[in-house]
């Protein structure tokens, strides 16, 4: 009940576009500099103005003493430290971001779900995972008649009687067997056919096969008196595949978008840093700096580093659904370089698993260990692997800047480093697992992704208390966010033998 009500008096969210369009406009001249190109940009964008107007709400709660006194100079470079960390969260490229504007919200992701019950597909599966190809189209790819009892239906017993829902049924053609109508019995344990019978274009049984007697209307879909010349085994499904007539008929399959939501809580992160008042003053007469905005940058860095580590930890354990193996040692006779190259088809083959399991897209990112980015980036000279720092234009052979993990490639370790086949996005963490390549899909939207990451602040503080005994100053920062998996079929993961 009380997440509901902070919910309901709740601002908003990244989903709410309406939202989203004031607040970029309210915050255009702090977020000028970030670009908007693409629709993962135009995204994070987005997010980045959730954020400026949460911590805006952060000081408009301070009472007027405090923001006086302790919180005026902290607003000059507040903002700074905030449009400087959070767009460069290796989280944005990652999974879906949704910022909130309260500490209880909702997140977004959707489905496609199938709304009928239709041969093989029972309402509510999910397309994605559960696609049927013949779901649009007018075949019938067993419908569920009975189930098999053990005694009915076959030499002893009742026979069977039953109703299929589409109907009608096109009538078959023994001419040129164009629309068959047949019943089945399908084992319940390994999926094969037990018995096969057909019915004939006057609607009664063909007896040459495994039903010895029984008539069905094609008009209105009902079987009567069925008996098959063996009993029906116990718990075996009894399935009728048929082609109904879809003309002029208010019977047609359908699919809806649900989009589904839940309810999250942001928790917190704590830090806490100490600086003495010495170092303040010196810091402050010989160099001009502000120790106290140093000291929140780097602690607002420190923050960040650990959401976007336990991200990839979450998204590391969810990938083992999807695994594969690379051994490190070429085999006798291939060289080095033509068999790192068989580390892409290794890593291609767990990209399209990710696609047939989602049926969405392959895979578009990359993370590794330096040792496991060192294998692929050693394509270079072969024109598969590109540095994100060479010259636009230029050879791959050509002379390259040093990447720069505290500048605009990352912050604290965790950045990005290049795009690997013209297909997947590489980043480096050194904090990763040695012998893994994991990789990932994340798609436009923000409610296409396996996983959610929904911040609500990035940086709220204490004020600056001076111990007078040990003479140093202490602050607290406080950092509020949720992370929610959804689905482990976007993630997959090599694990790289003798490395």
């Amino acid at each position: 009940m009380q997440s509901q009500m902070l919910i309901q008096n709740s601002v908003g969210s990244v989903a709410d576009q309406r939202l989203v369009e004031s607040l970029l406009e309210k915050w255009n001249p702090s977020l000028s500099h970030i670009p908007a190109n693409t629709p993962l940009e135009r995204l994070r964008l987005a997010n980045t103005a959730v954020m400026c107007e949460s911590f805006a709400g952060y000081l408009r709660s301070l009472d007027e003493d405090t923001l006086a006194v302790n919180v005026g100079p902290y607003t000059k470079f507040a903002y700074r430290v905030l449009l400087d960390t959070f767009p460069n969260l290796i989280a944005h490229e990652l999974v879906s971001v949704q910022a909130m504007t309260s500490p209880v919200g909702i997140i977004f992701y959707l489905d496609f779900i199938y709304e009928n019950n239709k041969g093989l597909v029972t309402a509510g599966d999910i397309v994605p995972s559960q696609f049927n190809s013949n779901y649009s189209s007018e075949y019938i790819d067993g419908a569920i008649v009975a189930t098999g009892d053990g005694v009915n239906y076959g030499g002893g017993g009742t026979t069977l009687s039953g109703t299929v829902q589409w109907t009608p049924i096109r009538v078959p053609v023994a001419s040129t067997g164009a629309y068959t109508c047949t019943l089945k019995e399908i084992n319940a344990t390994t999926g094969a056919t037990v018995q096969t019978g057909f019915f004939n274009a006057d609607g009664t049984a063909d007896t040459t096969e495994d039903l010895t007697a029984g008539t069905i209307n094609f008009q209105n879909g009902s079987l009567a008196s069925v008996r098959f010349s063996a009993t029906p085994a116990s718990g075996n499904a009894i399935r009728l595949y048929y082609t109904y007539d879809g003309e002029a008929n208010a019977i047609r399959p359908r699919m809806k978008l649900d989009v589904k939501k839940m309810i999250v809580e942001a928790k917190p992160r704590r830090l806490t840093t100490v600086f003495s008042v010495e170092a303040l003053q010196d810091l402050r007469s010989q160099q001009g700096m502000n120790l106290e905005s140093q000291i929140s940058g780097a602690a607002t860095r420190e923050i960040a580093l650990g959401i976007d580590r336990e991200i990839v930890d979450l998204l590391f354990q969810m990938s083992v659904n999807t695994p594969a193996t690379f051994d490190r040692v070429p085999p006798a006779g291939i060289s080095e370089i033509d068999h790192l190259r068989s580390l892409i088809t290794v890593m291609s083959q767990v990209s399209y698993l990710i696609h047939k399991k989602t049926l969405r897209a392959p895979a578009n990112w990359v993370v590794a260990s330096p040792e496991g980015s060192a294998l692929y980036e050693q394509l270079l000279s072969h024109g598969d692997y590109r540095p994100l720092w060479t010259p636009s234009g230029a050879e791959t052979t050509a002379p390259i800047e040093a990447p720069q993990p505290l500048g605009t490639h990352g912050q604290f370790g965790i950045y990005r480093s290049g795009l690997l086949t013209n297909k997947w996005r590489t980043f480096v963490d050194p904090y990763f697992a040695r012998d893994y390549i994991m990789l990932g899909l994340r798609g436009d939207d923000f409610t296409d992704s396996g996983f959610v990451w929904s911040p609500y602040t990035l940086l709220e503080m204490t004020p600056t208390h001076m111990d007078p005994v040990t003479g140093t100053y202490t602050k607290g920062f406080l950092s509020r966010d949720a992370l929610v998996p959804v689905r482990p079929e976007f993630y997959g993961q090599v694990r790289i033998l003798n490395l």
